[in-house]
């Protein structure tokens, strides 16, 4: 049997019973701590900003579902990192939430780093 899932041994516990865990706890966190907690996870993304933006919302998934008409299910799963949500639908959330995706502009060009003249070692 795989010690991950023997419910005999009560400090062995399947990845999954930890993530529900955590997610009961999260879910007990003031809003404006979720939020950080998101932002320490995974500073300064499009997918950590707009999870932030959502639970920062005080709205259900469902309130945002029914606005946006993306299933509150998928933005449940996308909260939860199961899964991503296309360029669309993200601008749908992003509608909802007064939220504004802009264009991506390139960052400018990093000098090249000279390559280090070492003597190869006999």
């Amino acid at each position: 049997m795989d010690s991950q899932h023997d419910s005999t041994n009560p400090k062995s516990r399947s990845v999954d019973d930890l993530y529900n865990r955590l997610e009961d706890l999260i879910k007990q966190l003031p809003k404006e701590r979720k939020s950080e907690l998101i932002g320490m996870l995974s500073e300064g993304t499009l997918v950590n900003d707009l999870k932030a933006a959502i639970l920062d919302s005080g709205q259900t998934t469902y309130a945002i579902g029914k606005a946006s008409g993306v299933s509150p299910g998928m933005i449940d799963r996308f909260i939860r990192g199961e899964r991503d949500l296309r360029l669309t639908t993200a601008g749908k959330l992003c509608e909802v939430l007064n939220l504004r995706l802009m264009r991506v502009e390139p960052q400018p060009e990093q000098p090249a780093k000279k390559a280090s003249k070492k003597k190869p070692s006999k």
